[in-house]
């Protein structure tokens, strides 16, 4: 892996990078830095947009349907602002992903849930719970409970390539649980 480093990109300019590479299904040969409107725009160059980043904002998501997160989505927030949960699927682990998904707004339906790819047990750790510390050890289901859930409810992940770690909080008694599917 090789990367470069911009200390500053001025408005309105596009910069080619090379060599960056990632692949093992990252994919990234080269990425082009352009920016406009105050935003760092990343893009690789075989397959068009990769993501935004706003100075001094994290990237995050609100998705609104089922989906599948990636490895260029790596430190991205997830929002979870839907009327009805419904399954993310996470990347197969790699050393260095990170995600956080948190709640924010009822769900009153449906569960959301964050998964594992290809159902594997690779859940660690865990998260407090109304103050009670609820474990998660080789499980495949992150369940935020609809009815259960509280705005700010949260969960970290993180990966050293052959787990994902978690740490996170939920306000009400049995507002995130994890399971094995």
């Amino acid at each position: 892996m090789a990367f470069k480093y911009i200390e500053r990109v001025p408005a309105g300019a596009a910069y080619l990078l090379s060599p960056i590479t990632v692949d093992s299904a990252g994919n990234v040969a080269g990425i082009i830095v352009d920016s406009d409107d105050d935003n760092l725009k990343f893009y690789d160059r075989t397959a068009g947009l990769v993501r935004v980043v706003s100075t001094g904002v994290l990237d995050s998501i609100t998705p609104t349907a089922a989906f599948a997160l990636t490895a260029l989505q790596s430190g991205i927030d997830v929002f979870l602002n839907a009327a009805a949960g419904f399954a993310i699927t996470l990347p197969l682990p790699a050393a260095g992903l990170r995600y956080r998904f948190t709640t924010a707004a009822a769900f009153a339906t449906t569960n959301f849930t964050v998964v594992t790819n290809g159902g594997a047990n690779l859940f660690q750790g865990g998260a407090d719970v109304n103050s009670t510390e609820v474990l998660a050890a080789a499980q495949d289901s992150i369940n935020f409970v609809a009815t259960a859930e509280t705005i700010g409810d949260y969960i970290e992940l993180w990966s050293d390539g052959t787990s994902w770690f978690i740490t996170g909080r939920g306000a009400q008694a049995g507002s995130i649980t994890f399971t094995v599917t």
